[in-house]
């Protein structure tokens, strides 16, 4: 059953990770795969963006899931949220250097993206992965034609909403995802190559993030505003 890291387990997989190098042949099937990602701070709406591009062009788009050491939240499910796995399994994984992206995460647990995932991909699919900015960068370093979206919400108001809605956060949690979310943000501010879209209406973004991935088109308009509202957050909150 997937758990969090003891300190003992969390000691060694940071060895494992800082030294770890993917198989060539994994490094090659990722570099050569159609694999987008979709980033954004907590309530930005990616899973939202990623469920409609799913359901509105089914043929086209598939998830790519992450697999994680930790155990599932409540709602999350095995196969469709994460691939949740026993620490034992990510380390054998690690060892025969089957993941081409993996990282220790707050020193209690392992997150990685197995080659399984782009390997699963037909001819003319484009695999999307919901990744944090420091993942996004590192799988870019071996992937530079990477296609990133980046999702904020409208308003200051709408972000808070959308962070707390269906949770009780703690005033400790609050603050950590606000943290998160201003440098998430910053990140996105320094880096052009992120096509940033404001998720206001499900239609208008799904349709702006179709034509970005399948065409590399972009709303310079679009992608100025949600630049210039992701400013005015960072300075509010």
């Amino acid at each position: 059953m997937s758990r969090l890291l003891t300190a003992e387990e969390a000691s060694r997989f940071k060895n494992l990770v800082g030294f770890y190098a993917p198989h060539p042949d994994v490094l090659k099937a990722f570099q050569t795969s159609n694999f987008a990602v979709i980033a954004g701070p907590a309530g930005a709406g990616k899973d939202t963006l990623r469920n409609a591009l799913l359901k509105n062009y089914a043929d086209t788009y598939v998830p790519i899931l992450s697999t994680t050491s930790r155990p599932p939240r409540t709602g999350e499910v095995d196969g469709e949220t994460y691939h949740f796995r026993e620490i034992e399994q990510i380390e054998e994984g690690i060892i025969n250097q089957e993941f081409f992206q993996i990282a220790l995460v707050h020193n209690q647990q392992v997150s990685c993206l197995h080659v399984d995932e782009v390997n699963k991909l037909a001819t003319g699919q484009c695999g999307l992965s919901i990744l944090v900015t420091d993942t996004e960068e590192e799988v870019r370093e071996i992937k530079p034609d990477l296609k990133t979206l980046f999702l904020v919400p409208p308003t200051i108001e709408e972000f808070q909403r959308r962070m707390q809605e269906g949770r009780e956060l703690r005033d400790d949690e609050i603050n950590r995802r606000t943290t998160a979310a201003k440098q998430e943000m910053q990140a996105a501010l320094n880096n052009p190559h992120y096509y940033c879209l404001v998720s206001e209406t499900v239609p208008a973004v799904t349709t702006l993030a179709h034509q970005f991935l399948q065409t590399d088109m972009r709303n310079q308009t679009e992608d100025e505003r949600a630049r210039q509202i992701m400013k005015e957050l960072i300075e509010t909150l």
